[in-house]
């Protein structure tokens, strides 16, 4: 006779064993706790058998699995049996920078890239008024921005923060690279 161990905590099939038959009672087997004689049922990947109240059932099991907060794109693990939480997706993000989950799908959020171009810009031209406007070019030149430039720069700086860019690719307006 086969017998089914279950994990006690959550009831979950572990392996099965040949039962061991009872010394004192003839064509009978000792069933140890935490088993059970009757046979699970099949599952596929990603699903498990729970033995619960006597019974089997066959539950969803992602654990293991790589899974992603939509919240915040960030990697998770899922620890219990059962469906996926609603806040978490096995859709992987990596594909999109600056990633925001929108309905059922991962996108790139324009906000968020503008705000890291921006800070690019912003970082940028700090450096430059902290130069004097000087910069090396390719060649390691040092070269001075003549002031209808630097006007230019910082304006196209100013111009970007006040962009209305939802739903709008601004990657195309960034200023020039220096």
């Amino acid at each position: 006779m086969i017998i089914y161990h279950y994990k006690k905590a959550t009831g979950e099939l572990l392996n099965s064993t040949a039962a061991r038959r009872n010394p004192l009672e003839d064509n009978k087997f000792l069933i140890p706790a935490n088993a059970t004689a009757i046979e699970p049922p099949a599952t596929t990947p990603y699903e498990i058998a729970v033995f619960d109240d006597g019974a089997w059932s066959v539950e969803e099991d992602h654990r293991n699995r790589q899974a992603w907060s939509i919240v915040d794109a960030i990697r998770t693990d899922i620890t219990a049996i059962g469906p996926l939480p609603e806040d978490v997706t096995l859709e992987d993000p990596q594909n999109h920078p600056y990633p925001v989950w929108v309905e059922g799908s991962w996108q790139s959020s324009q906000a968020m890239l503008l705000e890291a171009l921006l800070n690019q810009v912003d970082t940028k031209t700090n450096q430059l008024i902290e130069t004097g406007w000087i910069y090396p070019d390719e060649n390691g030149q040092q070269i001075r921005l003549n002031e209808l430039d630097q006007a230019n720069y910082e304006g196209e700086k100013n111009l970007y923060a006040e962009l209305d860019y939802d739903g709008v690719d601004v990657t195309p307006f960034f200023p020039l690279e220096i």
